[in-house]
């Protein structure tokens, strides 16, 4: 097994693998690879590409948090998980983060097995973002005795984010679904390398 940046010419079965496992934004992934080449990774066994990490500096879409790079995806080959590729696949792109200066790893996480991979890897609960369709206007009155991080809009949707109370929890996560009669919760996790 090879963990090495991208190339260029690898590009298109990157982008592929990240479309079938994670859904990716084929357009954003272009752009951000062609920004930040050094955060597009690659997990190969012998010439044949079976994981891919990538992701760019946080400050393109959150100035205030410049010492943050996001992990947009992590994907290996479902016929070649659950073997720890996953796992230095991640270190590897850690160590690319701290080679540009950066010293936090921030990303939005799928549940379930996807949730227990990143504590496996020392990545800590530091909100919530939850996806309601709700009026703008009274999220805050809503909102109750649950502190507000920050509140957007997206399309339809607002998005809330809220501290956890009790780091890693399913019961509060649940709780909180229904609290603010929520679409969709997600945990936010963080990792500081530094």
């Amino acid at each position: 097994m090879m963990i090495r940046v991208l190339t260029k010419k690898e590009l298109h079965r990157a982008k592929s693998l990240a479309q079938e496992y994670l859904g990716a934004d084929l357009g954003r992934f272009s752009v951000m690879f062609e920004a930040y080449p050094e955060l597009f990774i690659g997990c190969f066994i012998s010439e044949e590409l079976i994981g891919v990490a990538y992701g760019y500096p946080y400050f393109t879409v959150r100035p205030k948090e410049a010492h943050k790079v996001l992990l947009q995806g992590i994907a290996i080959r479902w016929d070649y998980a659950r073997a720890g590729r996953g796992s230095k696949l991640l270190q590897f792109f850690e160590d690319q983060v701290v080679k540009l200066g950066f010293s936090v790893v921030t990303l939005g996480s799928a549940e379930g097995y996807v949730e227990r991979f990143y504590l496996k890897n020392n990545y800590e609960p530091v909100s919530y973002r939850i996806c309601i369709r709700g009026d703008w206007d009274n999220i805050r009155k809503q909102a109750g005795d649950y502190s507000i991080l920050q509140i957007m809009r997206e399309g339809e949707r607002t998005i809330v984010y809220v501290p956890p109370r009790g780091g890693y929890n399913l019961a509060e996560k649940e709780a909180v679904r229904t609290f603010f009669g929520a679409d969709e919760v997600n945990y936010i996790f963080e990792k500081q390398l530094q």
